[in-house]
């Protein structure tokens, strides 16, 4: 098998990037991606640790923009 075959190459930097780039959102955005109905909230809610609720919070958010899961520091 030869070593230096390229792969293929299916998405472009820029659409790499469209994808695993953390979204910049609006005031707008915010309060449209980050509302919660009251089934999340219960869920949230029902939770022990703050950063746990934090975390899960950010992740539905996110998650609603991008079908990915993003690495928060």
């Amino acid at each position: 098998m030869d070593t230096n075959q390229k792969r293929i190459t299916i998405l472009t930097p820029e659409e790499v990037n469209d994808i695993y780039d953390c979204p910049i959102f609006s005031a707008v955005d915010r309060e449209d991606y980050f509302a919660f109905d009251e089934e999340i909230l219960a869920v949230v809610n029902a939770l022990d640790k703050i950063e746990t609720k934090l975390y899960l919070m950010l992740l539905i958010g996110y998650f609603r923009v991008k079908p990915v899961v993003p690495s928060f520091t």
